[in-house]
């Protein structure tokens, strides 16, 4: 599920409407990050969005203002690690207590400070974090691994990303900069809760990196959107792209893929891609 990471300062519209819009799709919950706010703004913030997400049944997460939930009565709160390790005496208060880690050395401390969840990041190139190199799906990986508690991947997660972090193994990602920017956030939300694992098309017997792009080249991204292709039409359509006619295995690669898209016991002997030669 969408864990929606709010930047009011992002926003270019009524944050308040697109806060309600999110609710209004399910998310697992909203985390209000608002770094820049002073503390009497933030707390004025934390009430407007909790009444809506109270309205949607949504659970609201502050961010750092341990002042602001205790005055609100919210149960649960992110802390950055350096702030979690001096507040542990006021934690008695919350049922969900967060924490962002960037090494796997960090996990055990985290958990050893009382952190019923972590956020682990940035696995992608985004602009929050302009010039950082991304730390990629194998540290969100090693991260899960280590952990005894639930974590969510964050950074640079998106249109062009959301599948990927997914395919690692995410139930739960964050989401900020577009959720923030988007024109229809209900909407981007929706489809990222429907997002499940996919396989990745070189796991085809015979699909290697170049037939892998030749695929994706006809909008064929996955093993799972071959399953209403045409594999003749496929093969049509690629000659027509490469503006030749391509060789005639090519098709018979692309039998193989369809079947075994298809198919949810493949027979060994149709693994083949000459089978498919005077198969179809």
């Amino acid at each position: 599920m969408v864990i929606c990471v709010t930047n009011k300062a992002l926003c270019r519209d009524d944050f308040l409407q697109r806060i309600t819009a999110i609710c209004k799709a399910g998310p697992k919950c909203i985390l209000l990050r608002e770094k820049e706010l002073r503390l009497s703004e933030y707390t004025q913030l934390a009430a407007q969005c909790l009444a809506i997400c109270k309205a949607h049944s949504i659970p609201l997460v502050l961010h750092t203002h341990i002042p602001a939930a205790l005055e609100l009565g919210i149960t649960a709160i992110h802390l950055p690690l350096p702030a979690l390790q001096q507040a542990k005496a006021q934690l008695g208060a919350f049922s969900v207590i967060g924490t962002s880690v960037h090494a796997v050395k960090e996990v055990a401390l985290a958990e050893k400070c009382g952190a019923t969840y972590l956020i682990a990041g940035h696995i992608f190139p985004t602009a929050c974090k302009a010039g950082l190199k991304p730390r990629g799906t194998a540290f969100f990986k090693k991260i899960q691994q280590t952990a005894h508690i639930p974590v969510y991947p964050i950074g640079g997660i998106g249109q062009n990303t959301a599948q990927e972090i997914v395919n690692a193994g995410a139930n739960d990602f964050c989401i900020m900069s577009e959720l923030m920017t988007c024109d229809h956030p209900e909407q981007k939300v929706t489809m990222y809760q429907q997002l499940t694992p996919k396989t990745d098309l070189c796991a085809i017997p015979g699909v290697g990196p170049n037939m892998k792009q030749h695929m994706i080249r006809l909008g064929y991204h996955w093993v799972e959107d071959l399953k209403q292709a045409n594999p003749e039409e496929m093969y049509q359509q690629d000659c027509t792209l490469h503006g030749g006619q391509l060789d005639r295995c090519v098709l018979y690669v692309y039998r193989l893929a369809v079947y075994f898209a298809t198919t949810p016991k493949p027979e060994a002997q149709k693994l083949k891609w000459w089978y498919w030669k005077t198969h179809r």
